[in-house]
């Protein structure tokens, strides 16, 4: 049975990230950051939904929108505060996606490959997954090079026990699964 990992965010937080946007000739990702950042919005501050703008423009996978934030003081390695997601980065759902653009940003900014998605116990999401397990299970062979090429390390466990290359082998990915087991050079 194929399984696939998805990232929980929902409808909502995107149409506010986008809300008052009209113009084509400004990145319209910029000017809603602009805009909450006008109105007094922390750039690191969390919504109701324990995101940040970052995880936000991240799991859209805006590049112009990332790069702003992270040029306006966005910590790369802020966890989610609530579930489903928690403990997850703006990596996490950056590789979730396959946004290797938004990725390689993130990288540059000091993001962390291997960080595993800590959450809390009593709410039931403690999954301690990392970017590598994500892309992996979801496809994204572009990603798992980037992320392996950065440092990621395939050899680390979720909390269920598996690795990267497990999930990609369960979910049908069987090249990536295959990259995944493959001995370092």
């Amino acid at each position: 049975m194929k399984q696939i990992v998805t990232l929980a965010v929902s409808a909502a937080v995107l149409a506010a990230a986008l809300a008052g946007c009209g113009t084509t000739t400004k990145d319209r990702n910029v000017e809603a950051i602009e805009k909450a950042l006008a109105r007094g919005r922390d750039v690191n501050d969390y919504d109701a939904n324990g995101l940040t703008m970052l995880h936000v423009y991240a799991a859209r996978g805006s590049a112009a929108g990332v790069k702003y934030l992270l040029k306006n003081g966005a910590k790369a390695n802020m966890p989610v505060r609530r579930p489903p997601n928690f403990g997850y980065t703006a990596m996490h759902f950056a590789a979730a996606k396959g946004h290797v653009k938004v990725a390689e940003l993130l990288i540059k900014d000091g993001a962390n490959v291997n960080v595993a998605a800590v959450g809390d116990k009593d709410v039931g999401n403690f999954d301690g997954r990392t970017p590598l397990h994500l892309a992996a299970a979801n496809g994204h062979k572009d990603m798992v090079e980037l992320l392996l090429q950065e440092g990621a390390m395939p050899e680390m466990n979720d909390t269920a026990g598996k690795r990267a290359g497990d999930l990609a082998e369960a979910n049908g990915h069987k090249d990536i699964a295959a990259l995944l087991s493959a001995p370092k050079k």
